[in-house]
């Protein structure tokens, strides 16, 4: 699309290339190099490839894969001419089918990805293995957005900030799973649209009685990921609940729940100070932790959870 003309003197081996987005038609006619020049622009990327006057169109995918190349997920497929591009979004959490855990992105970035289609091959978007202390599998793993009867947050942020450009709040209670008798935790990422977070929450429930619930706030703006401090211990199968509440700033972004053994903890609680229940606690080692509001910190005020 673009067109670059050299002016008399200049030589005919350097494109120099505009600040708007343009596809150039270079024709090298020797073995020189292609010099790239720019002055005063910033490009997000440059892309050069072989160009074909007659394109072919690709059935493409989109795929995500573990380190060892496994497929956990297709993220986007379609029909398109050769070196397109194709833009979209991806999940921060995925899951394979032995509940293990993998991750991409981060905190603070979007959630995005761009690729241009050069062949029928699939696109890999890598995920890198993630565990949390004690963290024995997956028991349950979704998007906000994909669960039934949630209403997607529209706030600013929510598209640049959350996981697969997307969360969600809940205006009426919405069934999560069932789990079979055994020791959990609960972790999420909240979706927080208020100044200097901190405010937005969601609670979970798992039984008809006050204290079978939790509740978890954010503890940052715009992405906060926490999970439920102490273990929920089920004597039988439990239906958990995202109860309902939300708003577009206060808004569920992901809901992990995932299956915890004491075995696993390198910082799991052996049992509670009798002087303060629920706020100073003994790790495994006897080292001393302290619950606050903002997470658990050890004597030397590090944070361990």
């Amino acid at each position: 699309n673009g067109v670059f003309t050299p002016a008399e003197g200049e030589p005919t081996n350097v494109i120099k290339l505009t600040g708007s987005a343009a596809d150039y038609k270079i024709v090298a006619t020797s073995d020189d190099d292609v010099i790239l020049a720019s002055k005063n622009v910033v490009y997000n990327s440059i892309s050069i490839y072989p160009f074909n006057p007659n394109k072919q169109k690709f059935d493409y995918t989109v795929v995500a894969v573990t380190p060892e190349g496994e497929e956990l997920e297709t993220i986007d497929s379609g029909n398109v001419e050769e070196n397109t591009s194709v833009n979209g979004h991806f999940k921060y959490w995925l899951a394979d089918s032995e509940g293990k855990l993998y991750t991409r992105g981060a905190k603070g970035s979007p959630f995005d990805y761009s690729s241009v289609v050069l062949s029928a091959d699939p696109i890999k978007l890598e995920y890198a293995a993630k565990s949390f202390d004690g963290m024995a599998k997956v028991m349950f793993l979704s998007e906000a957005e994909d669960l039934a009867g949630v209403t997607l947050s529209d706030a600013a942020n929510s598209a640049a900030r959350s996981s697969n450009a997307k969360s969600a709040f809940a205006e009426s209670d919405v069934e999560l799973t069932v789990l079979p008798a055994g020791t959990y935790k609960i972790r999420v990422i909240i979706f927080d649209g208020n100044k200097g977070g901190g405010i937005a929450s969601v609670t979970f429930s798992y039984g008809d009685n006050a204290d079978e619930q939790v509740t978890l706030t954010s503890d940052a703006e715009n992405f906060s990921e926490v999970e439920t401090f102490d273990p929920i211990v089920l004597t039988e199968a439990r239906q958990v609940i995202w109860k309902a509440g939300g708003a577009n700033n206060n808004a569920l972004d992901a809901v992990l729940i995932y299956q915890w053994d004491e075995a696993l903890s390198v910082n799991g609680v052996a049992e509670a100070n009798a002087d303060a229940p629920g706020v100073v606690k003994f790790a495994k080692d006897n080292s001393l932790l302290i619950k606050t509001a903002k997470g658990t910190f050890n004597a030397a005020g590090m944070q361990v959870k």
